[in-house]
């Protein structure tokens, strides 16, 4: 993944003798780049399914984790790969 400030520098490079289209389709790579980035980092999105997705104990409907324990080792397992 291309770090910002590299973005921003190779932006800049891209800018100086080239087309408006390389620079659109130039700028439109970054953004996908910084979106898939963003989305990494931002972890899983799972939805709630009426019960723990950990330890299948009934939820009320939005809640994914019966409590902080439960979230923490999904999440582990989930790093994992389980």
């Amino acid at each position: 993944m291309i770090p910002a400030h590299q973005l921003k520098k190779l932006m800049s490079e891209i800018d100086k003798g080239t087309s408006e289209d390389d620079r659109a389709q130039a700028a439109e790579i970054a953004l996908t780049a910084q979106a898939i980035e963003a989305a990494r980092k931002s972890g899983p999105e799972v939805l709630a399914t009426g019960e723990c997705l950990f330890c299948d104990a009934p939820l009320p409907p939005g809640i994914r984790w019966c409590g902080k324990e439960c979230r923490d080792d999904w999440q582990k397992e989930y790093d994992k790969g389980l």
